[in-house]
């Protein structure tokens, strides 16, 4: 049975689908208490209740509309909040949720359809870099935050938080070290309130994957097997709707067909996206979404080359279990944040407008050099 059936008997079983792969399994049970259903909790607990409440079609397509819809909400919320108009968010929004990456995971890898949480951590974090509201509460929320993703899906938040994250905290230091160095200290307070937080709902799930009585050493997938190709990216697969016989044989002959295919966005996007990274470069948001964006692709590439960065990251505790092609999925959300903030700014220079909320306008002028920086 391959990863995709693997995956469909563990949410089928969740939701009560009657899977013909189950029957076929020596023990239909080995997803629970498994490692794997230890970092789907959330999935598959919530699946099950609607599933006896709604039935298991219904509860299956209330979990995808709410994935989609939801990623896309998250996302515009995160635009709104830093000064993108309406329709530009809007826009956004549906570059991400509804982006190749998550239509092709609803295919099988429902888990990680439901990517409503990434755009929300790094709001979070952003507000603590920037200032807006006590370090304290904002890591609360970002550690409750990380504690929902961790039983969703672990691996999306091991992306979020090994790659986007600490990326992008370098490129706000890089940018505006001395309006990043005073804030340290509180930075510090919210992250440890945020590993508190997580500690205490997440401790005992945590034990159990580590050293449960069926922990699992290693990954049953070669993340060598898992990567994008430079084709895959202007390649549709056949299950999108702007797709040619000769775009789905490539995707076809590519290997990873069906939830695994996710690096497709298109020349017209990839160029887009490269000239808005050059004419707004001066734009922190646009430079910071547009490294996140460039390294993720790069990554996703995997290490089958000396001169591909994964190569020499692969080995790495974490990273050894990682499938690079599934970072394809966050590089669509800070392509979507890199487009549609640069429509904001003018071409050369800093964007002047900018979200003021009342409460933090009233707040002491210390610190807001970076303040003013996150919101442009």
């Amino acid at each position: 049975m391959d990863a995709s059936s693997a995956d469909r008997v563990e949410v089928g079983e969740a939701v009560g689908i009657a899977l013909p792969e189950v029957e076929a399994l020596p023990s239909a049970g080995w997803f629970h208490g498994s490692t794997r259903a230890v970092t789907r909790a959330g999935c598959l607990v919530l699946c099950g209740y609607l599933a006896a409440a709604v039935g298991p079609q219904a509860s299956l397509t209330l979990m995808l509309t709410l994935g989609y819809a939801g990623s896309a909400a998250a996302m515009y919320w995160l635009l709104r909040r830093h000064g993108v108009s309406v329709l530009a968010g809007a826009l956004g929004g549906a570059v991400y949720g509804f982006s190749p990456a998550l239509l092709d995971s609803g295919v099988s890898h429902y888990n990680l359809q439901f990517a409503v949480l990434p755009p929300l951590v790094v709001e979070a974090v952003l507000r603590l870099f920037g200032g807006k509201g006590r370090p304290v509460a904002v890591g609360a929320w970002l550690g409750a935050l990380v504690a929902a993703q961790l039983f969703i899906e672990e691996e999306v938040l091991a992306d979020v938080v090994i790659v986007c994250l600490l990326l992008l905290a370098v490129v706000l230091v890089a940018s505006r070290r001395r309006a990043v160095l005073p804030r340290l200290r509180a930075v510090t307070a919210g992250f440890g309130t945020a590993v508190v937080v997580v500690l205490a709902i997440c401790g005992y799930g945590l034990w159990i994957q580590f050293h449960g009585p069926l922990t699992e050493h290693g990954s049953p997938f070669l993340n060598s097997k898992t990567v994008n190709s430079a084709g895959a990216f202007v390649n549709p697969q056949a299950g999108l709707l702007f797709h040619t016989a000769s775009s789905a044989a490539y995707a076809t002959s590519h290997g990873l067909i069906g939830s695994e295919y996710l690096a497709y966005l298109g020349w017209p996007m990839l160029v887009l996206l490269v000239l808005v990274i050059i004419w707004y470069w001066r734009d922190l948001r646009v430079r910071a979404a547009g490294v996140v964006w460039a390294v993720l692709e790069l990554l996703s590439l995997g290490g089958g080359s000396v001169l591909l960065p994964f190569h020499w990251l692969q080995g790495l505790p974490l990273l050894v279990e990682l499938l690079p092609d599934r970072l394809s999925i966050l590089a669509d959300g800070a392509a979507a944040a890199m487009r549609w903030q640069a429509d904001t700014g003018k071409p050369g220079e800093l964007a002047s407008r900018r979200v003021v909320h009342r409460s933090w306008a009233e707040r002491p002028r210390r610190h807001r050099g970076l303040r003013a920086a996150l919101h442009q």
